[in-house]
């Protein structure tokens, strides 16, 4: 039977599924609201995938966002990773 924990961030721009199957094994999914992601001009798009071309091409990190969750969110989310 597989178990799912939803995430999301405070601001509703985007949200993290995190699944468990019974052998264990995790799968995260990262889902981010198109709409947010569709307020930036065609040009700051452009500049935003070549810098992040540039850090793959140099072997570095590229962040690209963060996901902001509540404390009790993030307890409920620890409980139910300890719960098997």
């Amino acid at each position: 039977m597989e178990e799912e924990f939803t995430l999301k961030c405070d601001c509703r721009c985007s949200k993290i599924i995190i699944e468990k199957d019974e052998d264990g094994y995790i799968s995260l999914s990262h889902y981010f609201s198109s709409f947010y992601g569709k307020q930036s001009v065609i040009r700051d798009r452009i500049i935003e995938r070549i810098r992040m071309l540039w850090f793959v091409l140099c072997g570095k990190d590229f962040h690209l966002y963060d996901a902001y969750i509540t404390p009790d969110d993030w307890s409920d989310f620890k409980e139910w990773m300890n719960k098997k």
